[in-house]
């Protein structure tokens, strides 16, 4: 069986501090590694006149203790790298080369490793869910439906429905942060993995869901390995289920009232 979190005791996956700092190696908002190291050229350079760069290597050492507990500091990291990084390019520059020829190669290695490392990011970026046929589906919900209406899905959706379709979910990102979590993170892997229609019903009932979104990452890995595992299998009861909208492998259940 698939995991849809990573272990019991802990309700969301811990992520490398590495893949989600340095944008190369996947990270949405992050440093790329030819920064980093012309970062770190300009941090030894200057670091011979600390006493006057004291303003900047303060606030630095603030950050990088702070992005082990809070991620979104690595914005500001990004300004500060940036200094130190120009710092470095305009010293390499002025530099008095014996060798011409590997000054020039030197600054073009530099500029073409930027140049690549943010060429890779916009072609990751632009690439980047949720695509047309996600942002169709939950505009479709969001007229479908009513205001109030909550939608279930896997937690990495949750951002996308409530901001799309303008719907409240079960969960979402910030799962970790709800008051009850480890009851939320138990329900869901219920309601996902149990053939138990009466139990699965009744969890549906308990977080009032009225809708159940599902695309094919869910289905190819994500939540579910097999067609008829868990819930996709629940899926063909009739008078519980009704399937609203079906496009691109997207897929939008009503959750039947009982009468």
């Amino acid at each position: 069986m698939p995991v849809y979190f990573q272990e019991k005791t802990e309700v969301l996956p811990k992520e490398n501090i590495l893949q989600s700092s340095i944008s190369d190696l996947g990270a949405l908002i992050g440093i790329g590694v030819f920064n980093i190291l012309l970062a770190f050229i300009g941090f030894v350079l200057m670091w011979k006149k600390k006493k006057e760069h004291i303003f900047i290597f303060l606030p630095l050492l603030v950050m990088l203790i702070s992005l082990f507990y809070l991620q979104p500091v690595i914005i500001y990291l990004n300004f500060m790298l940036a200094v130190l990084a120009g710092h470095a390019f305009i010293r390499i520059r002025n530099m008095d080369w014996q060798v011409k020829m590997i000054k020039n190669l030197t600054i073009l290695l530099i500029i073409c490793g930027l140049v690549f490392s943010t060429i890779s990011y916009l072609n990751r970026v632009s690439n980047m869910q949720p695509d047309n046929e996600v942002i169709n589906s939950l505009d479709w919900l969001k007229h479908y439906s009513k205001q109030e209406e909550i939608v279930f899905s896997h937690y990495s959706k949750g951002f996308w429905i409530s901001s799309v379709a303008e719907r409240p979910v079960v969960t979402d990102k910030m799962f970790e942060y709800y008051p009850d979590a480890e009851e939320r993170f138990n329900d869901s892997l219920e309601i996902f993995y149990s053939r138990n229609l009466k139990n699965t019903r009744a969890l549906l009932n308990k977080y009032n869901i009225s809708y159940i979104w599902v695309d094919n990452e869910m289905k190819n890995g994500l939540v579910w390995e097999k067609e008829q595992q868990g819930l996709l299998f629940l899926f063909r009861n009739n008078e519980t289920f009704k399937n609203i909208y079906n496009n691109q492998g997207i897929e939008i259940w009503e959750v039947r009232k009982e009468v």
